[in-house]
């Protein structure tokens, strides 16, 4: 039974050594995962920043554009202003 008990006990310590090293291996992968997400958050942030003068306007901006441009039309005529 001595036998048997050293047997079951050698099992458990090469599992468990097995566990040990899996689990390290899925920390050290974890890691690397967030590493590279956070790279490419840094790169989208840094590229919206560049693209910021192409972006939209708000959308209460283009709504105060419109209602000028309709304004110029009232009454069927056409406000023309002529630059010098």
């Amino acid at each position: 039974m001595s036998e048997l008990l050293q047997d079951a006990i050698e099992e458990v310590r090469m599992i468990s050594a097995s566990l040990q090293e899996n689990s390290q291996g899925l920390r050290d992968h974890a890691t690397g995962l967030r590493e590279r997400a956070t790279a490419r958050v840094a790169r989208g942030t840094h590229a919206l920043e560049r693209m910021a003068p192409w972006a939209s306007p708000p959308p209460a901006e283009v709504e105060q554009a419109e209602s000028q441009r309709l304004d110029i039309f009232k009454d069927g005529t056409a406000t023309v202003r002529r630059q010098r």
